[in-house]
């Protein structure tokens, strides 16, 4: 009988650990909603689903009085971000190697030269924060 007891208690642990595989952070709907790095009209992103495409919204313009909105569609699978490409005509994704989760599901740095294509300096880094 006390075999019985122990090997219940082991079982009532380890059960509901079993059957859970968390998939690693980073999938597309960990980015929805808006997040921003500061104060500045530039300074937002919008990841949201549209079309059924998984689809990142940013001012481009950093001026207020005249925004000028670009979408790209995204895919995030097990933390890497991949953007389509910048040509209208090419449906190609490049992957973001330098994206990085610094909080996951809250928090990401990223060089600004892969989101904004007039950016040359290749070491400004952004840290963006989910609101």
């Amino acid at each position: 009988m006390m075999k019985i007891a122990a090997v219940l208690i082991v079982l009532s642990f380890t059960i509901p650990f079993a059957g859970c595989k968390k998939e690693l952070a980073g999938t597309e709907s960990d980015l929805y909603g808006t997040w921003i790095k500061g104060k500045q009209a530039g300074d937002t992103l919008q990841f949201l689903r549209k079309n059924n495409q998984n689809i990142m919204r940013m001012n481009e313009s950093f001026n207020a009085g005249m925004p000028v909105y670009t979408e790209k569609e995204y895919s995030l699978r097990n933390g890497v971000l991949k953007i389509k490409s910048f040509a209208p005509v090419s449906q190609e994704y490049h992957t973001i190697t330098s994206f990085t989760w610094t909080q996951p599901g809250n928090e990401f740095t990223i060089p600004g030269f892969r989101l904004f294509m007039f950016m040359s300096s290749t070491t400004t880094s952004f840290t963006y924060h989910k609101l």
